[in-house]
């Protein structure tokens, strides 16, 4: 009886139907066919270079690594970052051994980078090269250099600043999500601790350098990496990286699932952020239901609350680059009567970023703030005007 009611339960057990194939292997294929169409269409890195002629262009697909020299001076900067946000730049560690070879050969390999034509293949455009180039780094070597410079030549710390914010830009362009926001941090670091402070500290900055620079940021202003292709990078790296590689065995239904929803957020970011929209109109189509992530392989936008908060995010170094570009215009031709006159409101209100600074009058001048939907206090700079409003 017992060897019966045995056979029983296995033959109940063998009826059991399989759990359904979520997605069929017809579905597979069309998925797969429409991320290689994706990935086909590779993004534009055409950009001027800012300073021709000054350095001998590096050939990118070759992954930096930081040079030997460097290593004394990156422990002690991750010393001074260690113990939390900077009011200033950590000067100090410019006493570690070796450190001005490590400003020589990283601000060479930056110059002449920024002057090569190609710049899809940067030293970062891949996820895991993110920690072996170590960008932040790179950045306060570039603001300490910058301002290093600035004490006998303004004009020379400003254009290598405008470099480095040209080199931050070119490790996004064909570069995924992970890239841009280290490229935002990268850049507003060169922007508030190298660039701004030359410009407060020299009152007497001639008008040269003033125009100078001002084409400069007009140049950078004009040559954002586009939101459009991040978007899509990223959409097409969920596809490869979390389906392509996992759709064998027991992993083939969440790679099969990960590659429908790369080929889905595809079509929905790109569809939200064209080519060419600003960060603020690109912000609040991604907020549309529409536009909602699947996030099936990334859990990034899935903590995150999707991508309208990082896609705010990009819009913080433009917003440093406009604050900049005032204090410039400044210089050159004292504070205006009202900021809503020609060319005071164009300089404020970016076409890249989709909308305008705020500038609130003071009994010295300016207070610059950011967009109300950037939701950042602290992104404020204050102008001071060489004579009274």
């Amino acid at each position: 009886m017992r060897r019966s009611v045995a056979l029983l339960i296995l033959v109940i057990a063998g009826c059991k139907k399989a759990p359904p194939v979520q997605f069929s292997d017809a579905d597979l294929a069309a998925n797969r066919a429409a991320l290689e169409q994706n990935l086909a269409d590779k993004p534009s890195c055409a950009r001027p270079v800012l300073h021709p002629g000054t350095a001998t262009p590096v050939d990118l697909s070759t992954r930096f690594k930081l040079p030997s020299e460097c290593s004394d001076l990156k422990k002690a900067i991750d010393t001074e970052a260690a113990k939390g946000p900077m009011a200033e730049l950590p000067f100090g560690v410019l006493d570690a051994p070796r450190a001005s070879e490590c400003l020589a050969s990283v601000t060479a390999f930056v110059r002449s980078a920024v002057s090569a034509d190609s710049v899809c293949a940067s030293p970062y455009s891949e996820p895991e090269a993110g920690a072996q180039f170590k960008p932040q780094f790179i950045a306060y070597i570039i603001a300490l250099q910058a301002r290093t410079l600035a004490k006998t030549s303004p004009a020379e710390g400003l254009a290598l600043a405008m470099d480095g914010v040209r080199f931050f830009q070119d490790g996004t362009r064909g570069g995924t999500l992970m890239q841009a926001m280290l490229s935002v941090a990268a850049r507003k670091l060169v922007i508030e601790r190298g660039a701004l402070p030359i410009i407060s500290a020299k009152p007497e900055l001639d008008d040269v350098t003033c125009a100078e620079v001002s084409r400069d940021v007009d140049a950078l202003l004009a040559s954002e990496p586009s939101l459009h292709d991040i978007l899509v990078a990223e959409a097409n790296w969920i596809g490869t990286e979390h389906g392509l590689k996992h759709l064998k065995g027991k992993e083939r239904d969440d790679g099969a699932e990960a590659l429908a929803a790369s080929v889905a957020n595809h079509a929905a970011w790109g569809m939200a952020c064209p080519p060419g929209a600003s960060v603020n109109a690109c912000r609040s189509a991604l907020e549309r239901p529409s536009a909602a992530p699947q996030t099936k392989g990334n859990d990034t936008l899935d903590r995150g609350g999707g991508l309208p908060p990082y896609v705010a995010r990009w819009g913080e170094p433009i917003v440093r680059l406009a604050m900049l570009r005032f204090q410039l215009e400044v210089k050159e031709h004292g504070c205006p009567k009202a900021t809503t006159q020609e060319p005071w409101a164009t300089i404020l209100a970016p076409a890249v970023l989709g909308d305008s600074l705020r500038a609130d009058k003071t009994a010295t001048g300016f207070t610059l703030r950011s967009p109300a939907w950037m939701d950042r206090p602290a992104d404020e700079w204050p102008v001071t005007c060489p004579s009274p409003i």
